[in-house]
């Protein structure tokens, strides 16, 4: 028959894997959430930068508009 102690030993490093098994998937579960939802935060920021410029080439593309619209107008 085994000696108490010898169980324990083997519990004890059953229980201190489970609980490194257990570390690991924290920091995973932490690092797997946190990388994508500051990679859609940066492409968020991306984005509306983008709509800024579409919003002055709008602008532009108005203006030209306008005066092809005066010049349109001027022979009737």
């Amino acid at each position: 028959m085994k000696c108490s102690s010898e169980r324990t030993g083997r519990a004890f490093r059953a229980t201190r894997s489970r609980t490194a098994a257990s570390e690991l998937s924290l920091l995973l579960t932490f690092t797997s959430i946190t990388f994508p939802a500051l990679s859609f935060s940066f492409v968020g920021i991306r984005f509306f930068g983008d709509f800024e410029c579409l919003a002055v080439i709008t602008q532009v593309s108005e203006r030209n508009l306008d005066e092809v619209e005066q010049h349109i107008a001027l022979p009737a």
